[in-house]
């Protein structure tokens, strides 16, 4: 998750085309550790990590459709 964080942060910065990307996969490993967490190891409830897990994608969707509409478009 660090790893995808730093590398959306600095795609987002650079603006480039692929930050998107690695935007969505940051969610899907968001979300993969709250399912893992609800479902496999049992530390959370099941409805919290699933809750928190359908938001996480929702909001890297979103975040992700927002940059790329907003840098999607260069002038270089």
């Amino acid at each position: 998750q660090a790893v995808c964080a730093l590398a959306a942060a600095f795609g987002v910065w650079r603006r480039r085309p692929w930050a998107p990307g690695v935007m969505v996969l940051l969610g899907v490993s968001i979300a993969i550790t709250w399912l893992v967490e609800g479902f496999v190891l049992d530390i959370v409830a099941y409805l919290h990590a699933l809750l928190f897990a359908v938001l996480a994608i929702a909001v890297a969707l979103i975040l992700a459709a927002y940059v790329k509409r907003t840098h999607g478009a260069r002038s270089d």
